[in-house]
């Protein structure tokens, strides 16, 4: 690991560089992803005979950071690549990622947008990995089939957000997520579609948080998203639209102890059209080329929730 840091103005700015290289070896023991039943079948053809494989890969990445004492920007291209024996080269992969963080902060607010992209094949994109390179990050939003392939996903996405001091005890923010992706799928199936489908996400938050003392403090929540999945010169189209506000109340017993009360309501709603395969669930017919199936779905829900959390006090 090396860094690169150079002073443009002391103690006022500067910028980093950090190069990191990473090369091993890994082991997959279904790495086509096949149910226990197919497995089965694949023993009984050919007994004996597993899916393991052994590969090698290297993983590459420059992280550069311009920072300022209010300002921030950073550039990180990645690009990882993984190599099987010749007998298994559908499982290779090149996978690519840059990502781009912008960031202000001020007296009286924050400022912030993160941005990436990535083209990474289907393999890495829709199946967790046991070791991911950040564990807390949330599973991704995915419209795929669930089986293997050697295809490629290419995935946009934007993290605009903005938070406020209205004063000194109340304080305001807003947050969205939009993303798009696409495969370069072209093989189709028997009923003349492809498995995955292209996609858009979006979602936005607002929040205001009023500060009873320094110990409590109450927020109002407004939250909404729309997931999409529809492609020019395809039939079948999936739409979700979802709305929520929730109020929390957050106290401060010691450092050591929390306790959060949220209550909210929440609304969804489903539209999917053009199914083909499987029965109608209203009418029991069934779904078929000439005569698709539809179906829509709005549910109203209450949530609420109590938490307690205990953290131990550490010394040294």
């Amino acid at each position: 690991l090396l860094l690169a840091s150079l002073p443009a103005t002391p103690a006022l700015a500067f910028w980093e560089l950090t190069p990191q290289l990473v090369a091993g070896v890994t082991y997959e023991s279904n790495p086509r992803y096949f149910s226990d039943q197919e497995k089965a079948i694949l023993e009984e053809l050919n007994p004996g005979i597993t899916d393991s494989v052994m590969g090698i890969f290297l993983d590459a990445r420059v992280q550069g950071i311009y920072k300022t004492p209010s300002n921030t920007l950073s550039l990180s291209p990645r690009i990882r690549q993984t190599n099987y024996l010749e007998s298994n080269k559908d499982l290779n992969d090149d996978d690519w990622y840059v990502d781009f963080l912008a960031a202000h902060e001020g007296t009286l607010g924050s400022a912030q947008l993160d941005a990436s992209y990535q083209e990474t094949g289907v393999r890495t994109s829709e199946f967790e990995s046991a070791t991911p390179d950040n564990p807390d990050d949330p599973p991704p939003v995915s419209t795929g089939s669930g089986r293997f392939s050697d295809d490629t996903q290419q995935t946009w996405s934007v993290r605009p957000s903005l938070n406020y001091q209205l004063s000194a005890r109340n304080l305001a923010g807003v947050s969205g997520q939009f993303s798009e992706t696409t495969y370069d799928e072209e093989r189709e199936t028997l009923i003349g579609s492809r498995g995955y489908l292209d996609f858009s996400y979006s979602s936005v938050d607002i929040y205001l948080r009023h500060v009873l003392n320094a110990r409590n403090y109450f927020e109002l929540a407004l939250n909404g998203g729309n997931f999409l999945a529809d492609e020019d010169g395809r039939l079948f189209r999936n739409s979700t639209d979802w709305f929520g506000i929730s109020a929390t109340y957050n106290w401060i017993y010691s450092d050591t102890l929390t306790a959060t009360l949220n209550a909210g309501l929440t609304r969804s709603s489903v539209d999917v059209s053009a199914i083909i395969g499987g029965f109608d669930p209203l009418t029991g017919a069934l779904c078929r080329p000439e005569a698709p199936c539809s179906t829509s779905n709005e549910e109203r829900n209450f949530v609420g929730s109590l938490e307690l959390r205990k953290r131990t006090e550490l010394t040294t």
